[in-house]
């Protein structure tokens, strides 16, 4: 493929989103047009987005087009994020439509998953603030699809979304006036500021992709606002959007951090990422509903993913694309699997009305596999990026006291956030569930499925993405092992290297793996169906031969 042609592509796939967006904004009356134009426009960005992949693996690895860049610090969050719009596009319009304008709610879904992946791609501050504020437009027409009195009921949870913008707008600003720079990762040596201004703007970087992340303290307004909205909206505006924003603020901040600053941050960043990796369970274990669960892994994402570009080393910055990429999947499968699973259980509480499993089987599977990948269980997405940042924490503890403590608070959240997931997952499905509402349609159980089965590839291949990607976009960020400036960057160890040189075989060990577990499964149904259905014959027998007599 050559270089003009993969430009051509990558000019296609920012353009096509918005024809798109226009045709179904005017479809208002028309559902089956509507959904014809979702079909296409599904087999449109999908179909690009292939060969877009294509010709950036056998390409020069960057693509440009004017001020836009696709490079291997942005092509995964690119590609995901139009994937998910696509997905959750599809489980809106042939699942349930809740809002009472489902034409605008598509058109925002459109327009704020294009805006987003287009958030990643450009190299200044400026660009970068205008297509935010698009962004948060976007989402705020997908609250009014619902009506003016949704938009009331919600607005209080909103305006932390905007303080979290407003944070950043403000930061971009000092950085403009204070240090004359306008770049999204700024390089050294600085023509103007200050050590104080620096530590200023990084500061507010910080501050607002926290509140964007609900990190604690901000904790509080996700659930608020989640419940009041449907997971097509949530998965776009909450996942793919706020959080693959929030986690590319934490990059900056970092990156500018380990930049510019001659002041060691790296202890407070981290002691801020280890606050929510134990604070994120610990809210979910304490709620009784849905949404509180879910704002608990949503905050445990982020403190993880904190953590990980808090450590500063080589694996931990490979660690946190990878918790970007996990997160991003499994917080979208988690969403649209339970939020529909209350609609069906007719309640957002855990313990009053249980969802019955074979009512809606694909959705069950879909929210158990995402919390086992959230839990960081092998062969799941999770697992690369947990055992990635858990190793760097425990070989920079061979340095410093510090990190002993570092590396014991990380495995103590994995656990606690794996017990939350069992206790959800044994306390919310029953195989007799009451008070179920009805079943529900094929693609609200196959979109979450689809998901988890995309995400198989991150956890299964984690060396694919890492040798292609990730590898490359740590480079991109952190160039340097040792910085002349205040926070050192450590490479990784002789140790730590073997122990990564695991992962190179690890296809062949999940293949195995795998292939047991489903000739297991064979095994034990065969061998059982005929007793059984023996048992039950004998069992019916006797029971006709008692009413005879």
């Amino acid at each position: 493929m050559t270089e003009s042609y993969a430009s051509g592509l990558f000019v296609v796939s920012v353009l096509a989103h918005y024809p798109f967006a226009l045709l179904v904004l005017l479809s208002s009356k028309w559902v089956r047009l509507r959904r014809f134009l979702v079909v296409i426009y599904l087999i449109v960005i999908s179909t690009l987005m292939v060969l877009l992949l294509n010709g950036f693996l056998v390409g020069g690895r960057t693509i440009s087009w004017g001020q836009l860049s696709l490079s291997s610090r942005n092509f995964l969050l690119y590609f995901i994020v139009n994937l998910l719009t696509c997905a959750s596009l599809v489980f809106f319009e042939f699942g349930s439509r809740e809002a009472q304008k489902p034409h605008i709610l598509c058109t925002s879904i459109i327009t704020g998953g294009a805006l987003t992946s287009l958030l990643f791609l450009v190299s200044t501050l400026t660009w970068f603030s205008l297509i935010l504020a698009g962004v948060t437009i976007s989402s705020f027409f997908g609250i009014l699809s619902d009506g003016l009195e949704s938009l009331r009921l919600s607005i209080r949870s909103f305006s932390w979304w905007i303080a979290s913008d407003v944070l950043f707008f403000l930061g971009v600003l000092l950085c403009r006036i204070w240090l004359n720079e306008n770049s999204v990762f700024i390089n050294p040596p600085l023509l103007r500021g200050t050590e104080l201004q620096v530590l200023i703007v990084v500061v507010l970087f910080l501050l607002s992709a926290m509140m964007r992340l609900a990190m604690f303290p901000f904790t509080f307004w996700l659930k608020d606002i989640s419940r009041k909205r449907g997971p097509a909206w949530n998965v776009v505006f909450l996942c793919s959007s706020g959080f693959a924003i929030g986690a590319y603020r934490l990059l900056v901040s970092c990156v500018m951090a380990e930049r510019l600053l001659y002041t060691n941050v790296g202890g407070f960043i981290l002691a801020l990422g280890l606050l929510s990796c134990i604070a994120g369970p610990v809210m979910a274990l304490r709620s009784t509903e849905i949404f509180g669960m879910i704002q608990g892994f949503y905050t445990f994402e982020g403190g993880l993913l904190l953590t990980a570009l808090g450590q500063f080393s080589r694996a931990s910055i490979e660690g946190a694309y990878l918790i970007i990429v996990s997160a991003l999947l499994s917080l979208s499968a988690l969403f649209m699997s339970c939020q529909t699973g209350a609609k069906l259980s007719g309640t957002a509480s855990i313990e009053k009305s249980k969802l019955r499993v074979a009512c809606a089987p694909a959705l069950s599977f879909a929210c158990v596999f995402s919390l086992l990948s959230i839990m960081g269980v092998p062969l799941l997405s999770g697992f690369p990026a947990s055992a990635f940042t858990a190793l760097s924490s425990l070989d920079i503890a061979a340095e410093s006291p510090f990190y002993v403590v570092v590396a014991i608070v990380i495995m103590a959240s994995i656990l606690l956030v794996a017990y939350a997931a069992l206790r959800f997952i044994f306390t919310f499905f029953s195989r007799e569930g009451t008070g179920v509402t009805g079943k529900p349609r094929t693609f609200e159980g196959l979109v979450p499925l689809s998901i988890c089965a995309f995400s198989l590839i991150p956890g299964v291949f984690p060396v694919v993405l890492i040798r292609n990607f990730i590898k490359r976009a740590s480079f991109e960020a952190f160039p340097s092992v040792v910085s002349a400036h205040g926070i050192v960057f450590r490479a990784d160890s002789p140790a730590l290297n073997r122990s990564l040189q695991l992962f190179r075989g690890w296809p062949e060990i999940a293949s195995v793996f795998l292939l047991c577990v489903a000739g297991a499964s064979l095994i034990i149904y065969f061998a059982g169906e005929r007793p059984f259905r023996s048992k039950i014959e004998n069992a019916s027998r006797r029971s006709s031969d008692w009413s005879r007599k």
